[in-house]
């Protein structure tokens, strides 16, 4: 599938009443565990975390990652059993990995 596809409106909006297709993932073929999901609508604002966005540098690229809260919001409810697990740990690093 042509990447590029997800730059259409009406192709995202037919994945999501077609598919049921929440986001499109990327995997590094030689690291499968890496993956980057892209979020096929927006369930949180995008412009409201923009300013709270972190940064990582990977490789010389730097990379916007969604604020820890945003990242639970977007997770929360979906009914996928690995959100909820993500959920779990994502609190748990807000919270500083107290497991007092």
């Amino acid at each position: 599938m042509e990447l590029e596809l997800i730059l259409d409106p009406a192709v995202r909006r037919n994945w999501i009443e077609e598919k049921g297709m929440l986001a499109f993932s990327l995997y590094d073929r030689a690291n499968s565990w890496f993956q980057v999901d892209i979020l096929i609508n927006e369930p949180v604002s995008f412009s409201a975390n923009y300013d709270n966005r972190e940064k990582m540098d990977i490789e010389g690229s730097v990379v916007p990652l969604a604020p820890i809260e945003a990242l639970i919001a977007m997770k929360e409810g979906t009914g996928w059993p690995q959100d909820e697990a993500d959920t779990v740990h994502l609190r748990r690093i807000l919270a500083g990995w107290d497991d007092e």
